[in-house]
């Protein structure tokens, strides 16, 4: 499990350019390390559903231009 969620973690910030978690690698993870990671993984998540939406307004916004552009 604790590699799968390494790997979303991984997938997650390449997407959003943030730095992943760290845990050592060759280290049995602590419960607490664990529960740091799913946190982590939980505000990348919110972060990229933000950049979703950001770029759904822009693009809206660069459409209602281009729309008012080609009527002027």
């Amino acid at each position: 499990m604790m590699k799968s969620r390494m790997q979303v973690d991984q997938h997650l910030c390449d997407a959003l350019n943030a730095i992943p978690y760290y845990i050592p690698t060759g280290c049995v993870p602590t419960h607490q390390q664990l529960s740091e990671l799913e946190q982590h993984i939980r505000d990348l998540e919110a972060e990229q559903v933000l950049h979703f939406h950001f770029v759904v307004v822009v693009i809206s916004i660069l459409l209602s231009l281009d729309k008012g552009a080609e009527t002027a």
